[in-house]
């Protein structure tokens, strides 16, 4: 872990008024929330908090980065190859068009995309096309939109590459594709079912009341229809299974999940992309979550050398004394409430460096399973985003198309459904996560 300097005091303040003016910057303006890291870094390195050669060599995350790059890229490719949207379309065929079956499907869809690719990526693919059948069927777009947002969320936390907190976690704990499937993944089905179930309680009257209305599936939009398209298709279908083996077995033939996502996105771009429209294609990219990301890792950075963390990590240990049941309850709600007021993004950033010094410290006490308190943060830190709809890439996404929209869904509307959606899954993740953690001991 990163050691502390003795640094004067105005500099911790400085980092933390720079911290706290970036994150209620990005709240406050939220079309310009990639700018407000970006800006924040270029203060402390200009104040001389953070040098940009410590920036450089230890806190910006590099293979995240790395990583982010090639699911970004393997996303957009599958993206363009329409993959998401056939299958959406098949399954609506196969549930005859009925809304609540096809509430679960397009979730179940969501969740798949976000866990074995990208949260964001599956979110841009799939709402579009879910926003057609609404309004194909007369009806309001909220439930499939309120149930999309848990969805990816959910499927986020269930993996180390779907969402960029994910990939931080992940990265800085070790934590293999394989093994997050294995802990989380049994809650996380769980709390996929929970989050159907409590989205047609709140909207049963609406998808009952569309039954009558619904003759027949909606057809195919154009870009996915003809025999010549869908067999271009399935190179494509190949390399995405042969990709998802991959993120499996990763750790046990030592190749890393960054490798494994750039070789995909390379042979995705030779089947799918024409030489002319390679730099388009690259340029369509979410740049702007790297250079935020890499922002507020700086800002982190200043509060590490100033020893904000440091300082922070010993609080939290002298509050829950020699008690790993409560320190790994007190890091799962604490980063899912932080998650849930502010940015996953810049919570994961300042949650990363805390939890890493607790767990030194656990483990410097003869601790067999500190380590396990990564899968506390990955759960807490996503399970939280789900308590609003901007908390998340992904739920912001879908809530900036939904702005403005006839039957789209609202801020407070979602909240009926976030909030106690949130407490309850804490809950729950309560059990299971200190059961897991105490019953392999």
């Amino acid at each position: 872990m990163h050691e502390a300097v003795q640094a004067p005091v105005w500099q911790a303040v400085t980092a933390l008024a720079v911290f706290a003016a970036v994150l209620i910057g990005m709240i406050q303006r939220v079309k310009y929330r990639s700018l407000f890291p970006a800006a924040g870094a270029l203060l402390l390195l200009l104040s001389g908090i953070v040098t940009p050669v410590s920036a450089i060599r230890n806190y910006i995350p590099w293979e995240a980065l790395y990583l982010a790059l090639g699911v970004a890229a393997a996303a957009y490719l599958l993206d363009r190859a329409g993959l998401l949207q056939l299958a959406a379309v098949r399954f609506d065929r196969l549930t005859g068009g009925h809304p609540s079956r096809m509430l679960a499907v397009i979730m179940l869809l969501s969740a798949l995309g976000a866990s074995l690719l990208d949260a964001a990526a599956a979110m841009a693919a799939l709402l579009p096309l879910t926003l057609a059948f609404a309004k194909s069927w007369g009806i309001p777009s909220a439930p499939y939109t309120a149930g999309m947002m848990l969805a990816c969320n959910l499927g986020g936390s269930l993996s180390v590459i779907g969402t960029m907190p994910g990939r931080l976690i992940g990265t800085a704990g070790e934590l293999s594709f394989a093994s997050s499937w294995l802990v989380l993944g049994p809650l996380t089905l769980i709390l996929l079912v929970l989050a159907y179930l409590m989205v047609w309680a709140v909207y049963a009257r609406t998808l009952q009341a569309a039954c009558p209305i619904i003759r027949e599936p909606v057809s195919s939009p154009p870009v996915l229809t003809g025999s010549a398209k869908l067999k271009a298709m399935q190179p494509a279908a190949v390399v995405f299974v042969i990709m998802a083996g991959g993120f499996f077995i990763s750790h046990a033939i030592g190749i890393r999940l960054a490798h494994i996502a750039a070789a995909g996105a390379l042979v995705l771009l030779l089947l799918v992309i024409k030489r002319w429209a390679w730099q388009k294609s690259f340029g369509d990219l979410n740049v702007s979550l790297w250079v935020s990301t890499a922002g507020w890792f700086i800002i982190t950075g200043g509060l590490i050398q100033t020893g904000v963390i440091s300082g922070a990590a010993g609080w939290i240990m002298k509050a829950m004394p020699g008690d790993e049941q409560w320190l790994a309850l007190s890091v799962l709600w604490m980063t899912a409430i932080g998650s849930s007021l502010s940015d996953s993004l810049a919570l994961t950033a300042l949650s990363i460096p805390v939890v890493g010094e607790m767990i030194s410290v656990l483990q410097a006490g003869g601790a067999a399973h500190a380590d396990r308190l990564w899968y506390v943060l990955l759960a807490g830190t996503h399970l939280g985003a789900n308590a609003t709809c901007i908390s998340s890439l992904s739920s912001l996404l879908a809530f900036g198309s939904s702005l403005g929209r006839p039957g789209g869904i609202t801020f407070r509307e979602y909240l009926r459904i976030g909030i106690p959606f949130s407490f309850f899954s804490l809950t729950l993740s309560s059990l299971y996560l200190v059961g897991f953690w105490f019953g392999n001991n």
